[in-house]
């Protein structure tokens, strides 16, 4: 699953997957109020319905990290790396009942990224 604010980076990345069958979210491509009614969060929980292994974020700033967050399976990883400044909506109650890891890089390296279990 990949997520991009448009079309046209999602499609670039997207032919680098080859024959792994990835499916693609553009934020421009949501409804208009889909920062304030959890519109990728839904999106993302009719697309994968177990929900995400990981998530690994580059989101500078807005909804978007959260709301994927809360797509996350039950044990899964968030790996953040790009600074968003925006509150965490979650209680650490929330976070220990869904067994979710949230992992927070100030480097962006290929070893973080090593961060997500396989």
């Amino acid at each position: 699953m990949l997520v991009a604010r448009s079309r046209a980076p999602l499609d670039a990345v997207t032919r680098l997957a080859g024959t792994l069958p990835t499916d693609t979210v553009a934020l421009e491509e949501l409804d208009t109020d889909w920062t304030s009614n959890a519109g990728l969060t839904d999106r993302l929980r009719r697309l994968l319905r177990q929900g995400a292994d990981a998530v690994l974020d580059h989101t500078p700033d807005g909804p978007t990290t959260w709301q994927a967050t809360a797509a996350l399976a039950t044990g899964a990883t968030m790996v953040h790396m790009g600074g968003n400044p925006t509150p965490s909506p979650f209680s650490a109650l929330t976070l220990m009942t869904n067994c979710w890891r949230l992992i927070g890089t100030r480097s962006c390296t290929r070893s973080d990224v090593r961060e997500i279990p396989p």
